[in-house]
């Protein structure tokens, strides 16, 4: 294999991307500007489960079940915060993906799981792309529905922070900087080559949790639109295969990883956080870099 490979090159834009994504404040935040500059390129917007299911059990998938049982309480209750909270908030506002499909007269889709049906639904729309914010771990058939490839934003540096909660473990681990990942997706985890990195994102001594998150999903908005502008005008997409040798899978973090983020001088929310949350949920506004 070739140390830099390209994707995609096409005559011209069409409306060839659909977008994935799970209700909450991560995929607004990330894929809202997309749908605002871009939405004629757009073909479908699919809004998936927060907590995936099992499409042979309909249950919880049993590894992911059993990670979230060893994750620390607060963990757990922050992506509450950002996740049913913000989303039961900007029920009442204009912080959904949803509305940004009625404005912009794109089509929204909902599935309860990927299963045959819902394939079968995106299939008919024969993407070129698809751009996947959700929790949903995709399977060859269903990466095979785009004809150029599957692209993910990885709020953390690839391949040495692979998996879950990664902005836990990059403050933990004491980083005064760092960057996100634009990449393909494959079949394993987080192990698609990497189109680009974000401008590094400074990371103060002080800076709580969710400021650091926020942060970190808003310098994906760059590069997102550099690669919708190559997508339309037909340039082919180049990325480079990760290093096995760098790769480092992480999971959620444990209590004993929280008390020491805490203890780093990084509180989880602060009451300033909690009060843009709730901003951004009520006017749809998506704060600058």
């Amino acid at each position: 294999m070739s140390d830099v490979e390209t994707r995609g090159a096409s005559k011209g834009p069409k409306k060839g991307i659909v977008l994935f994504y799970c209700e909450g404040l991560s995929s607004y935040l990330v894929l809202g500007p997309l749908l605002d500059q871009h939405s004629d390129m757009i073909s479908a917007v699919v809004r998936l489960p927060i907590i995936p299911k099992s499409i042979k059990t309909n249950k919880t998938p049993e590894k992911l079940a059993k990670n979230l049982n060893k994750s620390a309480l607060l963990f757990k209750l922050y992506n509450v915060f950002v996740l049913y909270f913000y989303a039961a908030i900007a029920y009442f506002g204009a912080g959904r993906l949803i509305k940004k499909c009625r404005d912009n007269n794109v089509r929204h889709m909902d599935f309860s799981m990927l299963d045959d049906a819902a394939c079968a639904e995106i299939e008919k729309l024969n993407p070129d792309y698809i751009f996947n914010d959700s929790a949903i771990i995709l399977t060859k058939k269903i990466l095979a529905l785009a004809n150029r490839g599957v692209i993910n934003f990885h709020a953390a540096p690839l391949p040495q922070y692979r998996g879950a909660g990664n902005y836990f473990w990059l403050l933990n681990d004491g980083h005064t900087s760092t960057k996100g990942t634009l990449h393909f997706v494959d079949a394993g985890l987080d192990t698609g080559p990497v189109i680009d990195f974000t401008k590094p994102v400074a990371i103060a001594p002080d800076m709580s949790v969710m400021s650091f998150w926020v942060r970190m999903r808003l310098a994906s908005h760059p590069l997102i639109e550099k690669l919708a502008q190559n997508i339309r005008n037909g340039d082919s997409i180049a990325s480079t295969p990760q290093s096995e040798e760098l790769a480092v899978v992480r999971t959620f973090p444990t209590a004993q990883t929280l008390r020491s983020v805490r203890a780093k001088g990084h509180p989880v929310v602060r009451l300033q956080d909690f009060w843009q949350l709730v901003k951004i949920a009520i006017t749809g506004k998506i704060p600058q870099q």
